[in-house]
């Protein structure tokens, strides 16, 4: 199994440390995980562990970066400016997962780097969570909200986030979501964060299976594997 995550070094003592420690206790020891680094020179004795330089490897996201950070200086102090540091930092998970996606074609599992592992993961896990579908992940159920009267939007809890599919699938869902974010429509959209962005690049493109429908005793959160 793959897995990949993504932490700043402001982050690492905060809760990246234990999510990596949980990670090596309890993940299987065929399994692999990716850490995209965020200006941290993180290294790991761990052979199942790659450290990935972030900034070296997904050069395609200083345009949104440096477009974001001038939308930050520019705002005024309060809601807009919060609205825009949080999509930078979020946006951090959209490149790293989509960079993966397009490197591996065997299914891979997003893990915030702010989850834990609480018990042994079995070595199918990722097979299990899909159920025959593409992807899996948490959905929230659809709700009406008031500022846009009538629609209802899919919401993904992606703490934890499987993918597979096939090549063409993942490049199709890769080109729609990144595009959004390279083009700033993403600051178009009635909500700017990143599991709005996902659900609406799988529409049409991948089946996802909710994890929230599985049994309770196999739900990645709330159960005896992950907790958050």
């Amino acid at each position: 199994m793959i897995c990949v995550t993504s932490f700043h070094r402001d982050h690492y003592d905060l809760y990246a440390r234990r999510f990596i420690d949980s990670w090596k206790t309890y993940w299987p020891k065929d399994s692999k995980l990716l850490i995209y680094q965020q200006e941290f020179d993180y290294t790991d004795p761990d052979k199942r562990i790659e450290v990935i330089d972030f900034d070296k490897k997904v050069t395609e996201f200083f345009n949104f970066r440096d477009n974001t950070k001038k939308l930050i200086n520019e705002a005024a102090e309060g809601k807009e400016k919060n609205l825009y540091i949080k999509c930078l930092r979020w946006s951090y998970k959209i490149y790293s997962l989509c960079n993966v996606m397009q490197t591996y074609q065997e299914p891979v599992i997003w893990l915030d780097a702010d989850t834990e592992t609480i018990s042994m993961i079995p070595g199918d896990w990722d097979i299990r969570l899909l159920n025959k579908h593409d992807c899996a992940v948490h959905w929230e159920p659809q709700q009406k909200h008031s500022a846009i009267a009538g629609t209802d939007f899919v919401h993904w809890e992606t703490g934890l986030f499987v993918v597979a599919g096939t090549a063409e699938q993942r490049s199709q869902m890769t080109h729609k979501i990144i595009s959004l974010y390279d083009s700033g429509d993403i600051w178009k959209q009635p909500f700017i964060w990143d599991g709005y962005a996902w659900a609406d690049a799988c529409q049409g493109v991948m089946t996802c299976f909710d994890l929230w429908e599985s049994k309770p005793g196999h739900r990645a959160f709330g159960s005896k594997h992950v907790k958050k």
